[in-house]
């Protein structure tokens, strides 16, 4: 027999993430044993010993995401890691000025891995925290004495969240209205046949979750 896919019956956006969720894991895993090798030889220590346990994380999580049920939580998890290491990278005083360049990319990526809300707030606390370490490394001189540059910076780092944050709310409502349309008899609105197949197999699947927690 078989296994269902996980995906069956979720939402379209579903398979797209999980996808999604697999190459970052990739790219970040080839990215971070990169970053070990750079900090080894520059002797930054800390932030080696914390991109090799990112690089473990992930590269453990690949074989996870494949199949799991809990894709957002799964999610969460990668993405908490990536915010904590880059953090750590932020607020240490032997990098450069250029690793604040990351903060320009979190934002695309909460939005396509968590959706139009959650992906928001993880993203603003974000950047409010890499704003805070930005001022606490470099001070308010930094900002006044180049207001071009900085404005620059901050202009983009709004574009790209606003960007990231309407695209990911038309994308939830395109994909509404095809579900309504594949999911809802045209002439009388009722569920057809594809729903209720789609509802009793997710019943299934968590009656069999709920047993095997039970014993």
């Amino acid at each position: 027999m078989n296994r269902a896919s996980p995906d069956q019956g979720m939402p379209l956006s579903h398979r797209h993430r999980r996808q999604l969720l697999r190459l970052l894991l990739a790219f970040t895993a080839f990215f971070g044993a990169t970053f070990v090798v750079v900090n080894f030889f520059a002797e930054r220590y800390g932030l080696m010993t914390i991109e090799t346990v990112l690089t473990l994380l992930v590269v453990l999580l690949l074989p996870i995401v494949q199949n799991t049920y809990h894709l957002r939580r799964w999610c969460l998890c990668y993405l908490l890691s990536l915010y904590a290491v880059t953090i750590y990278a932020l607020a240490s005083p032997t990098t450069s000025i250029t690793v604040f360049s990351w903060a320009m990319v979190m934002p695309i990526t909460a939005h396509l891995l968590l959706g139009r809300w959650w992906g928001g707030l993880f993203s603003a606390f974000y950047l409010a925290v890499a704003g805070g370490l930005f001022l606490w490394r470099f001070g308010a001189a930094v900002v006044v004495s180049p207001p071009g540059a900085i404005a620059n910076v901050l202009a983009v780092t709004a574009w790209i969240y606003m960007f990231s944050h309407f695209y990911e709310a038309s994308r939830e409502r395109a994909e509404h209205q095809l579900s309504q349309q594949a999911l809802t008899d045209s002439l009388t609105g009722l569920a057809n046949r594809v729903q209720l197949e789609q509802t009793f197999q997710r019943a299934v699947k968590e009656g069999g979750a709920r047993c095997r927690y039970r014993f």
